[in-house]
């Protein structure tokens, strides 16, 4: 494994109306504590989910599958999940979370960024992260699949944009990335 410094991060209060859908919230729940009762969090482990913070509305369901009707949501969220999906199905999982988005909907998406891997004795690439949500503060770590190939902003954003959405807001420090994303 190869670890990176660690890093912080602030998860700020964004403006929400109806459900949210949050993509891979079990774990930490991050965006769980942040709006509670209003998200609906799906995670493909019944075990990351009950580890999570009471409160939202807990549904053990595979992000390339959404057990939802078409445009279900006006805002979805992912919080550090793609890199527990392999890169072969990123396109999938953003494909479907477009379709369960109603129009005009926005994604607040943050993740890993990961240069391409330039240690081929090292299989996975580990970031230590300090979250800081509402009033609390979670020291957690993020670890993916180390690749041949960048997982970063540009990445994320290019397969966003070639299913569909469309890039309001973008942001990159050190090893964390963030997409607000608006759903033509």
């Amino acid at each position: 494994m190869h670890f990176v410094e660690k890093q912080n991060i602030t998860i700020p209060d964004f403006p929400a109306t109806g459900p949210i859908l949050d993509i891979g919230g079990g774990g930490e729940g991050i965006i769980g504590i942040l709006k509670g009762t209003q998200v609906i969090t799906i995670d493909p482990h019944w075990g990351e989910l009950t580890e999570s913070a009471p409160g939202p509305h807990k549904v053990q369901m595979n992000g390339q599958r959404l057990g939802f009707p078409r445009e279900t949501f006006g805002t979805g969220t992912s919080f550090c999940t793609f890199g527990y999906i392999g890169d072969a199905f990123h396109r999938a999982v953003f494909r479907e979370i477009k379709r369960v988005m109603q129009s005009g909907g926005t994604l607040h998406f943050w993740d890993i960024s990961a240069p391409a891997k330039f240690k081929p004795d090292k299989r996975y690439f580990v970031l230590p992260l300090r979250v800081h949500v509402r009033d609390q503060t979670i020291d957690t770590g993020y670890g993916i699949r180390w690749c041949d190939h960048a997982i970063d902003l540009a990445y994320y954003r290019d397969i966003a944009e070639h299913v569909g959405f469309e890039t309001i807001e973008q942001a990159s420090t050190g090893h964390t990335l963030f997409l607000k994303l608006h759903k033509r």
